[in-house]
C-alpha cells in the first residue's frame, strides 16, 4: 500500500502491486504502470536512482495511487523492517511491503 502524507487512500481493488528487490535494481508496479531503476542502502536509507518507468493511462483511482508510489520512490526512503513487512517511508508518503514468495 502507498500513501500520501496525511492522508490514507485504499488501495485500488483492481491491479498488480509489488516492489521487488534484486541485486541491483529495484521494480515496481502500483497498478497499471511498470517502473524499475538501480538503488543504493546505507544504513536504513534506501536511495532509488532515476526510474525508468512505462506512461500508459490509468483510470482512477489507479492513476493517483501510482503517482503517489513513484513520488515516494523518487526520494530517499527510511526502511523499517518488521518480521515479513518492510516499510519505506519519507515526506512523500508511506509504503507498506509484505514479503511474499
Amino acid at each position: 500500500m502507498a500513501r500520501g502524507v496525511g492522508q490514507r487512500p485504499p488501495t485500488p481493488q483492481q491491479g498488480d502491486y509489488f516492489v521487488q528487490f534484486d541485486a541491483d535494481r529495484v521494480s515496481a508496479k502500483f497498478g497499471c504502470n511498470s517502473m524499475s531503476g538501480g538503488y543504493s542502502v546505507g544504513g536504513d536509507t534506501l536511495n532509488v536512482g532515476a526510474m525508468a518507468m512505462t506512461r500508459k493511462f490509468c483510470p482512477e483511482p489507479a492513476m493517483s495511487f501510482e503517482n503517489q508510489g513513484a513520488k515516494i520512490l523518487g526520494q530517499p526512503v527510511t526502511m523499517k523492517p518488521n518480521g515479513d513487512r518492510l516499510t519505506l517511508s519519507n515526506s512523500a508518503g508511506t509504503i507498506e511491503l509484505r514479503q511474499t514468495f
